[in-house]
């Protein structure tokens, strides 16, 4: 039966544009995506007991031998000729690019091919199978349980990849079945119907027997050299994007170490990106020849799986099934992130537990049960966890509650791995140690994302107040009690406050201005707002009402007095009522939201610990006053 490509008609139902929402979501990161899901793929269709094995390798071959080429460059002329008029030129400007393509003398193609695999079975039935989704479903995977993906949309990320949205298919599966077949999406076209001059294609079209629009029976041989003798799946992407072939070997190596690092390790992926082989036993020296080249995340997480000062951890997770971590703590290439990676041993995200602690860790999902309700909580883009993705109440409650567990289980064993280094004054080079990091492209959530996914797992945020009071006259014995008791706070809308030393004759009290004595009258004595060049205030211990301040002034200080307050969401002050502080072991004076007695070294971090009567995450505002030095 004759080859050829077939784009069926629409039947005058949805007309396809070259936005397609399938794919938009690919295009931030399309190398990656390819990776993420190439590679998932084809781990989820392994031979147990035996490494997954995935070449890339690029070639070219002689424009005039693509399949069914004259009838392609037709149909991308009848798209300009349908979309030509509208008023928005980005299709004819994409369609236009794609026949420049398509017209050079040579075309280029990915080959992405996997081995001790089963291939794609069911390609000799028409739904319902491994070969179907792939190739002609959409949002449909037969996927359950542990293996990758449960959209069936992260084949889109191959089509992104080719200037001319085409890829084809090939496999040899252990049934005995061989296979190919071409995909290409593109736009809806005039199909030319004499009958019916109006009537258009849907925009996908196919490569292969025109009956049924079925695969042909037999394995593609695109690339000089190379035949398929194995069981397993070739995927050419044709027209591999020229912004991607400049040292593609290095990008897509990049991609699967920082993702793939740890099946690499375990020995269940081995890879070949033209010559360069990454298996269980190349991993070492590929990380340290292209170190430069790699993601410095994965290579400080490799560092974490083969170090000797790792502390590992394995334990039953709430029922679930085993979770194992390793922590590297307090080293100069820390880099505050763990890496969260479940079956099959894919990295889904990384996560900042904090911001003050030297520390690089890895979690392990190894449990089968809670593989599947992470799998299940994982968005198309298999790079983060999400409750909201399920389906009822009653399951996205759990889900979140579970996330929430997972998180504070993570918190908690960084607790622990760092009481050595409890009173330690960590020598920090810049304050932006102590700020939030941006996510990266691994992780594109807000703060607030991150507060809705993780309830009352919170960074506590601190306000940091900058500027310096000065002398006021008249300060009541009134307000000084009410300084001394702990609940007054500065005027913040007071006008004209400013440093060093301005004219206050015409300013209103303000009970900050002055220091108190024990027994609550004002001394006359200035004491002044202390500027910080961070402060960062955190939970060491929930369950225990721990909490722990570290500041770090630009000026030096002595007999300073600290002010904590809660902030609602209105920013509306609350004093805490602290129960007992201390620097190291040694015991600070308290009065119910306020540290008295201690002193502050300018670029020195001070670590004062404090318990409160309440148990809760919560965010702050943290006030210090002190005579500068």
């Amino acid at each position: 039966m004759d080859k050829q490509w077939i784009f069926p008609s629409n039947n005058h139902g949805l007309t396809h544009g070259i936005s397609d929402a399938a794919l938009e979501g690919f295009k931030s990161g399309p190398v990656k995506s390819l990776a993420r899901e190439i590679c998932q793929n084809s781990l989820d269709a392994g031979i147990q007991e035996k490494p997954v094995r995935i070449e890339f390798d690029m070639f070219e071959i002689q424009t005039n031998e693509f399949p069914g080429i004259s009838y392609f460059r037709n149909v991308i002329d009848r798209s300009i000729s349908t979309w030509k008029n509208e008023k928005s030129q980005k299709t004819v400007k994409a369609l236009n690019h794609m026949k420049e393509v398509m017209n050079q003398e040579s075309i280029n193609f990915l080959r992405i091919s996997d081995f001790n695999t089963t291939g794609l079975r069911g390609s000799n039935k028409h739904n319902g199978t491994e070969w179907h989704n792939l190739v002609k479903a959409t949002g449909s995977s037969a996927k359950t349980g542990t293996t990758g993906g449960s959209f069936g949309i992260g084949k889109n990320a191959t089509f992104v990849c080719s200037e001319i949205r085409t890829v084809f298919y090939s496999t040899k599966d252990i049934d005995g079945l061989e296979a190919t077949q071409g995909v290409a999406r593109l736009v809806s076209f005039n199909l030319g119907d004499p009958d019916d001059p109006t009537l258009e294609s849907q925009g996908t079209g196919y490569y292969g027997e025109p009956y049924h629009l079925m695969p042909l029976k037999y394995c593609l041989t695109l690339q000089p050299g190379y035949h398929r003798e194995e069981f397993g799946t070739d995927i050419y992407i044709a027209a591999y994007k020229e912004e991607f072939k400049n040292s593609w070997e290095k990008v897509i190596l990049k991609e699967i170490i920082d993702n793939y690092f740890y099946a690499i390790y375990q020995g269940t992926l081995e890879i070949k990106i033209a010559n360069i082989v990454v298996n269980k036993g190349t991993l070492k020296s590929v990380v340290e020849k292209y170190k430069d080249d790699l993601s410095v995340n994965s290579v400080e997480y490799y560092r974490v799986l083969t170090s000797a000062s790792t502390i590992w951890e394995e334990i039953d997770f709430d029922g679930f099934g085993n979770i194992k971590t390793g922590f590297l703590i307090n080293d100069e290439s820390n880099i505050k992130r763990v890496a969260m990676i479940r079956k099959p041993w894919m990295k889904i995200k990384e996560d900042k537990l904090n911001d003050i602690i030297p520390f690089s860790a890895v979690l392990i999902v190894e449990g089968e049960k809670l593989n599947e309700e992470l799998r299940r909580m994982e968005d198309p883009t298999h790079s983060k966890w999400d409750s909201n993705l399920l389906d009822s109440d009653i399951e996205r409650k759990a889900g979140k509650n579970l996330l929430k567990k997972l998180r504070e289980y993570l918190l908690q064993q960084l607790k622990e791995k760092t009481i050595g280094f409890e009173n330690d004054e960590f020598e920090l080079e810049t304050a932006n140690d102590f700020i939030p990091i941006e996510e990266d492209e691994d992780e594109q959530k807000t703060q607030s994302d991150i507060e809705n996914l993780y309830p009352g797992i919170k960074e506590i945020e601190v306000k940091k107040v900058k500027k310096v009071i000065t002398k006021s006259k008249g300060t009541s014995q009134e307000e000084a009690e009410l300084y001394e008791s702990g609940q007054g706070a500065p005027n913040e809308s007071y006008p004209g406050m400013q440093g060093n030393g301005g004219n206050s004759s015409d300013k209103p009290n303000n009970p900050m201005s002055a220091e108190v004595s024990e027994e609550g009258s004002a001394t006359g004595l200035i004491k002044q707002l202390v500027k910080t060049q961070f402060t960062k205030f955190f939970s060491t211990d929930l369950t225990k009402k721990h909490y722990r301040i570290l500041v770090m002034p630009e000026h030096s200080a002595i007999d300073c007095s600290m002010l904590i307050y809660k902030l609602d969401e209105q920013n509306e002050r609350t004093p805490v009522v602290i129960v007992s502080a201390k620097i190291s072991d040694l015991q600070l004076d308290v009065k119910k939201n306020r540290i008295n007695g201690f002193d502050l070294q300018r670029d020195q971090v001070k670590i004062i610990d404090f318990e409160i009567e309440d148990a809760e995450y919560f965010s702050a505002e943290v006030i210090i006053h002190g005579n500068q030095q």
